[in-house]
């Protein structure tokens, strides 16, 4: 049995960094709504990535910063305390420090922002070879049955109800990708001789509820988003806050002795 003092070091050791994770992760799921509103998804060329960086940078610090509250509510709960914040010097610290870990653990800021459904979602991570626009027949059907199992919708990430396989890019865009390149080449008749290189269709597992939304987005021309998450365990880059919270606890707590 613990006595008082090893309950209170692992208390101190633990509430911190999960209280953190949690911070972390509501932190993401907020620049995933502001994504939302600014149009701007997983697939965005730049913006996508510079957005998702800044939403680990504020994700980090604020782990940080509950980390640090934390703990000084735990050591001083019979004290009545002022509600302190860490410094602007830790504040970046703790920026760049998380943006570090969550690249190390394997994260891609991208992927930080919502899915558009009529592009790669945020959990595009395997993918088999199209047979053009042909449907999925049984074997390459089994193939992404199993991938949505493991990976989940390439979209939302859920891991639940039937496992489509979604053309990417889907056949509605590559046809009037192909038309434009067509009209293109009858103003200039040059180009006529010069071998195109086909553009290449993959297949990533989808769910029934983003296949409907994709539907309708390309009947009529918008682009959806959706937000991602996935239940289980997380995965490695969502431990980012645990880390930066366990840091940011060890580090402010110094101090405060």
């Amino acid at each position: 049995m613990l006595d008082q003092k090893q309950r209170d070091t692992l208390a101190v050791a633990i509430l911190p960094p999960t209280a953190a994770s949690l911070s972390f992760c509501s932190t993401l799921a907020v620049g995933q709504a502001a994504g939302r509103v600014l149009r701007v998804s997983c697939a965005t060329p730049l913006l996508g990535s510079m957005l998702g960086g800044l939403a680990v940078a504020a994700a980090s610090v604020a782990a940080a910063q509950v980390s640090f509250t934390v703990r000084g509510m735990w050591e001083h709960n019979s004290k009545k305390q002022k509600q302190k914040f860490i410094t602007t010097e830790s504040v970046w610290f703790h920026a760049m420090f998380g943006l570090i870990a969550f690249k190390v653990l394997g994260g891609r800021c991208r992927n930080m922002m919502p899915s558009n459904v009529i592009r790669p979602g945020a959990w595009a991570r395997a993918s088999i070879p199209a047979r053009g626009s042909k449907y999925a027949n049984e074997t390459e059907a089994n193939l992404i049955k199993d991938l949505f199992k493991q990976y989940g919708c390439h979209h939302c990430g859920t891991r639940h109800g039937q496992s489509i396989a979604d053309h990417m890019p889907p056949n509605a865009i590559l046809k009037q990708s192909q038309a434009r390149k067509f009209q293109r080449l009858l103003h200039n008749l040059n180009q006529l001789f010069v071998k195109k290189q086909p553009i290449m269709q993959r297949l990533f597992p989808q769910c029934s509820s983003c296949m409907k939304l994709q539907s309708t987005a390309l009947r009529h021309g918008k682009s959806t988003f959706v937000f991602h998450f996935q239940q289980g365990i997380p995965q490695p880059p969502y431990w980012t806050g645990f880390c930066v919270g366990a840091l940011g606890a060890f580090l402010e707590g110094q101090s405060m002795v």
